[in-house]
């Protein structure tokens, strides 16, 4: 039936055209008549219903739709997988159930907890998040706290440069509602293109209501948007004295982040100033700053953000003649999106299981959570890979159909039971080849045929448990006439077959070879926009920072007057310094005699402003002073992965073979999300062991972008400069000039081969060599032990040092066309720490690995620089 959301106004109308400007908009009004859809009135967007986006659920004449089961799923698709996405649920009560009573119950996005949604007459959950597959599931959880039901759902594409916190591993939950100070009206699209919904705040006693009819532009790089609309209104303070205090946050509440939208909307006379600070509990959290006239401004809590409840103070300056202004907040929480969802191929294989049974109580993930599996599967979880099915009971469903050939791509699997389920057909071969299946149980069917002969042996072997009785018209022995006809009928198709197969493979190989063709001349032409202009003299010193902007002054504060310097290159003088919070930082002072070094500082902030990943260094500000230019990272307390790699001071200085497993899959994720996710890609260019970064729990991080390119066009591989570490730069690409992201995986498999030997990447003897012509050479002998570090006295699990030994080299081949994406390298990397669950740990742990933290020499009394390049 029609479900009326009084809330959001959706009023039925003919169905039009949706505006051009709602491309990737998904909006479903949750249990509107399947052949039905209408456009709202206030915003003209168009709401359609929910037949298509889910299995199950029951209509009822109410403003809801009642999923059935414990998890009911929508999918919402397609996206773009790394695109970031709005995704907003409404959830109204409206007393269906005439109980006075509203149920309580857990929402999914995909297999990560999103919130709880409270018994009350009305829930919003909006969350901000990137897609990391083809489509995003929003899944209603029953906890037997009443039946879930939900009112309407909303996707938003945003775009790749919005909320920056977001990211493949980290979402932000709206915490409360979007905030227009000033404002009378709810703000959302078309005025906000991007359909966020703004409610007018309270205004509180002594705050003064401000408005203009012009229009509030927003400043480059604006990283939130926020429309004209409510820029146009502001609240002040009601004198110079008085502040604009507000709180956030409650009690023990972690995670919490803050941005705070303000806009000068009045022009100001030559004699007065509107400069204000903001204070957090009473201590400094942004200094004194101006606005321009009609032009956004914004600022924001850094990672690891608030905790508890904090109250904010913007007050006026001794500078300032007017008071502060507030034009609009949004208070976020972030969720970390570490929940490792089932294993791809099998996810694919068991959805095209229930396509082929129509399943439809099947919902969300196969088996994550593990207390939400779908019903007939069991699963096997450990720490080092996806969550794998390993049985199928489909047995008494009444199927109906054949054996589902997509069974056969469950690799996993261990036990199979379709027995009592009216199947028809043959028995397909391909069961056979399933490497870790034991037990099928068939009986009790309608199938026919002959019962492969490979099933039959390896039950006579007694390596598999074959149940097939109750099916009468199945062939266990061959039949000699038939036998032979088959011989004939393949013969025949073989001779017939032949010629077409060879006309198709010269087709083939002359189509491949054009569009090589057609590759290289359209390489040729790929100008990337970044050397427009760059080469011509156009840079400039902008730096539009993440973090927080940090006057000289501060940071001589933040290092003690420069006291303590950890690290020193060819940009300048890196000096350990504390901020205001007490958070310990890394601050990289930029050398003004260098110029090649404000290119590069102008390339990190660049890059850095854009990457937010827990595997790569986060920048926590910057200086930009007209004589001084700095960035301040967040500080790594166990210095670089080279110099670990060469302390031999003692026995527990040294990386276990599991620890330097860990630091290599945290690279390679590191880079797989600056090649894969990042849109447009980024291609490192130094990746090397000096550059990678430790944490006190041996977390490993990538770090210094100086060298990095942005590629605006994934087509073209242009000329560049040559730029790299002798050791790790890739020869193919020192020889044509042609960068492209394999040039990082190249350098990415040196790190791996000195993590495997503790060797430098140029190896000091009678005549230098590269540790890939010397890794090379022994293991054309077959000699591993010879390459491996000898301070590991040999413990390692001798499959996964193979495995990586493997995927090192095909790192490093020659031709990159030949090298693995750095998405291939995790996965195989994870495969060989999964290798290593299978090791006796007792023989491969030291005393580092008992206890990580405090074991090691901490880097400032060892001379280890976090960022010494």
């Amino acid at each position: 039936m029609r479900v009326y959301v009084l809330l959001l106004g959706l009023l039925a109308l003919l169905a039009s055209a949706q505006d051009p400007s709602q491309t990737g908009f998904i909006s479903i009004d949750c249990g509107l008549e399947s052949n039905s859809s209408y456009v709202n009135p206030g915003n003209r967007i168009t709401y359609a219903p929910d037949a298509k986006y889910i299995d199950t659920g029951v209509n009822q004449i109410a403003p809801q739709n009642f999923p059935e089961g414990i998890r009911n799923c929508y999918t919402l698709g397609p996206v773009i997988r790394g695109g970031k996405y709005l995704v907003r649920a409404v959830f109204s009560y409206g007393n269906y159930d005439d109980r006075n009573q509203p149920p309580s119950f857990d929402v999914y996005l995909g297999v990560h907890f999103w919130e709880t949604v409270a018994p009350l007459d009305l829930s919003r959950l909006e969350i901000i998040t990137v897609a990391q597959n083809k489509s995003l599931q929003v899944c209603l959880v029953n906890t037997d706290k009443g039946t879930p039901y939900i009112t309407a759902i909303e996707l938003r594409p945003l775009p790749d440069t919005m909320y920056p916190l977001v990211n493949a591993s980290q979402s932000l939950i709206l915490r409360d509602d979007r905030t227009n100070h000033g404002g009378s009206e709810i703000t959302r699209y078309p005025d906000d293109p991007y359909d966020r919904i703004w409610f007018p705040a309270d205004n509180q006693t002594g705050w003064k209501p401000i408005n203009t009819s012009a229009k509030v532009s927003a400043i480059d790089g604006d990283e939130f948007r926020a429309p004209s609309a409510v820029l146009r209104t502001a609240v002040t303070a009601s004198s110079l004295a008085e502040s604009i205090n507000f709180t956030v946050g409650t009690s023990g509440e972690k995670s919490i982040y803050l941005i705070v939208h303000c806009a000068e909307i009045r022009q100001l006379q030559p004699n007065e100033s509107r400069e204000f600070k903001i204070l957090a509990n009473d201590e400094r959290w942004l200094g004194a700053t101006n606005l321009k006239y009609l032009q956004s401004w914004y600022v924001y809590t850094l990672p690891p953000g608030q905790t508890g409840t904090v109250t904010y103070s913007i007050q006026a300056t001794g500078n300032a003649t007017i008071p502060p202004l507030l034009s609009a907040l949004e208070v976020h929480k972030m969720i970390h999106m570490d929940t490792v969802p089932t294993d791809a191929a099998d996810i694919d294989a068991i959805s095209e299981v229930k396509k082929y049974y129509n399943l439809k109580a099947w919902m969300g993930d196969p088996c994550v959570p593990s207390n939400l599996t779908w019903d007939g599967l069991n699963c096997s979880y450990n720490e080092f890979e996806n969550p794998r099915i390993i049985s199928l009971n489909l047995s008494r469903r009444g199927l109906g159909l054949g054996i589902s050939p997509s069974i056969a791509n469950l690799t996993a699997l261990t036990s199979l039971d379709l027995s009592h389920s009216n199947l028809t057909g043959e028995i397909p071969g391909d069961l056979a080849e399933l490497p870790k299946l034991k037990f099928i149980n068939l009986a009790d069917n309608q199938l026919s045929g002959q019962v492969p002969k490979i099933l039959l042996e390896k039950s006579q072997a007694g390596s598999l448990t074959l149940s097939i009785e109750g099916n009468s018209r199945l062939l266990t022995e061959e039949n000699p006439h038939e036998k032979k006809k088959s011989k004939k009928g393949i013969i025949l198709a073989v001779s017939i077959a032949a010629p077409a197969i060879f006309i198709f493979a010269l087709v083939l190989v002359f189509t491949l070879l054009r569009r090589v063709r057609k590759k290289r001349l359209d390489t040729a032409k790929c100008i990337p926009p970044e050397i427009l202009g760059k080469e011509r003299g156009e840079q400039n010193r902008n730096v539009n920072s993440d973090g927080n902007q940090y006057t000289f002054a501060e940071i001589l504060h933040f290092t003690k007057n420069f006291s303590n310097q950890i690290g020193k290159g060819g940009f300048g003088i890196v000096y350990l310094g504390n901020l205001q919070d007490g958070t310990q930082a890394a601050v990289k002072l930029l050398s003004e005699s260098s110029t090649q070094g404000v290119k590069e500082f102008l390339a990190e902030a660049k890059i850095l402003t854009r990457v937010h990943h827990r595997n790569l260094v986060s920048l926590l500000g910057y200086c930009n002073d007209p004589s001084h230019l700095a960035l301040v990272y967040e500080f790594m307390a166990q210095g670089s992965l080279a110099k670990h790699l060469a302390d031999n001071s003692s026995e527990n200085s040294i990386l276990s073979w599991k620890i330097r497993l860990r630091i290599a899959v945290d690279v390679a994720q590191g880079l797989d999300y600056l090649h894969s996710f990042c849109k447009p890609a980024i291609v490192h260019r130094d990746v090397k062991s000096t550059n990678i970064l430790l944490s006190e729990d041996l977390t490993a991080k990538l770090a210094d972008f100086g060298l990095s390119r942005i590629f605006h066009d994934q087509r073209c591989y242009p000329s560049t400069a040559i730029a790299g570490t002798p050791g790790y730069l890739d020869p193919e690409y020192y020889q044509t000039s042609e960068l492209n992201e394999k040039t990082d995986v190249y350098s990415f498999g040196v790190v791996l081969l000195e993590l495997i030997t503790g060797q430098p990447p140029i190896i000091n003897g009678l005549q230098k060599m590269s540790l890939v012509s010397w890794i090379h050479a022994h293991i054309e002998r077959g000699d591993i032990t010879a390459i491996v570090d000898q301070r590991l006295h040999g413990k390692y699990d001798i499959n996964s040092m193979w495995k990586t030994v493997e995927v090192a080299m095909a790192c490093t081949t020659h031709n990159s066309n030949q090298r693995p994406s750095m998405s291939d390298v995790v996965i195989q990397l994870k495969d060989c720490l999964n290798a290593m669950a299978f090791f006796d740990s007792s023989s491969n742990l030291n005393a580092q690995e008992e206890s990580l933290l405090g074991v090691l020499p901490s880097p400032l009394s060892s001379g280890i620089s976090p960022l010494l390049r």
